[in-house]
C-alpha cells in the first residue's frame, strides 16, 4: 500500500485505518455488503480479491466530481491493466437522492458510459440510509 495516493498525497495503510498495525487483523478492510452487482459473472467478496491490487472507486452516479474525473478514471485504469494484475472495483454509495438513484438508473449510466469494471451497489447500513461500508469506515460526506 506504501505509495498509494489519495488527494494528491501519498498514503500508508496506518492512514486508512489510523492506529492499527498493518499486519492486524483490525487493519483489514471490513467486508462489503452489495445489494446487487454490476459487470460481475458472481458476487466478488473482499477474499477473492485478497493478494492482488485492488482499485477501489466508490462513486454516486449524480456526484459531478465522480462523473468528470473519478469515474473515467476507473474506466482508464481498467482498460490499461490486465484484471488478473489490478482489479478496478466500483462501489455505488447512495447517502442522498435515493428516489433516483436506483439500481436500474445505475444499470442505464454503467451503459451509456460504457463501463466494464465490476460495480456493485452498497446497501443500506440498516439504520439509516447511509451506505454500510460508508458507515463502516466512518466517511464523511463534505456538502458545499
Amino acid at each position: 500500500m506504501r505509495g498509494a495516493h489519495a488527494h494528491g498525497r501519498c498514503v500508508d495503510k496506518g492512514d486508512i485505518l489510523p492506529n492499527t498495525q498493518v499486519d492486524s487483523p483490525s487493519a483489514l478492510a471490513p467486508e462489503w455488503h452489495i445489494a446487487e452487482w454490476f459487470n460481475a459473472d458472481s458476487p466478488l467478496t473482499l477474499a477473492d480479491l485478497r493478494g492482488m491490487v485492488v482499485v477501489l472507486h466508490a462513486f454516486q452516479m449524480l456526484c459531478p466530481g465522480c462523473v468528470r474525473e473519478g469515474t473515467p478514471q476507473a474506466q482508464r485504469i481498467a482498460q490499461q491493466y490486465d484484471p488478473s494484475d489490478v482489479a478496478v472495483i466500483g462501489l455505488h454509495t447512495v447517502f442522498e437522492h435515493h428516489d433516483v438513484m436506483t439500481p436500474r438508473a445505475l444499470e442505464v449510466f454503467i451503459h451509456e458510459n460504457r463501463l466494464s469494471f465490476p460495480i456493485g451497489v452498497d446497501q443500506p447500513d440498516g439504520k439509516t440510509a447511509f451506505p454500510s461500508l460508508c458507515s463502516a469506515i466512518a466517511c464523511k460526506v463534505r456538502r458545499r
